[in-house]
């Protein structure tokens, strides 16, 4: 019965201490209307199983609103990288704080993600009006939690 449970335990250990692999090259530009999205921030996440996310990268758009950012991680549960975009175009202040007027999540397609630490493809999403973009949640249940909003003090 011993060695049945060591011959079981060593078929079912690669599945659960491997990892998936992924690595993503994404680029584009934010407009608010009719000015550039300037030095706002821009990551790169993969959600883990259920509620858990881990950063892989982080930027700025520049002057232009431009940005261009290289990322790559690991996870036993499969590589699925999103853009998550605060939207703090056409928010009002409150007090002393703005918080944005949604969260934007764009999923990289499956084909732009590489299964090494480097990116064989560029996803480029091209120009978003942020004016216009509807909000997403990252996931439905972070919306329970109060995360469905960022706010910055100025």
């Amino acid at each position: 019965m011993e060695l049945k449970a060591i011959i079981i335990f060593m078929l079912c250990a690669p599945l659960l201490c491997s990892a998936s692999t992924g690595a993503v090259h994404v680029r584009g530009r934010l407009m608010c209307s009719s000015n550039p999205y300037a030095n706002e921030k821009v990551q790169v996440w993969d959600p883990h199983f259920l509620i858990e996310f881990s950063l892989w990268s982080e930027t700025q758009t520049d002057e232009s609103g431009y940005f261009s950012m290289k990322a790559s991680g690991n996870d036993w549960s499969g590589v699925d990288p999103f853009i998550w975009i605060p939207n703090y175009c056409a928010s009002s202040l409150v007090g002393d704080k703005r918080c944005t007027e949604g969260l934007i999540q764009l999923n990289v397609p499956k084909e732009m993600i590489s299964k090494s630490h480097f990116p064989n493809a560029v996803y480029d999403i091209g120009t978003i009006q942020l004016y216009e973009f509807t909000a997403t949640d990252r996931l439905w249940i972070s919306s329970i939690f109060g995360e469905n909003k960022e706010c910055r003090n100025y």
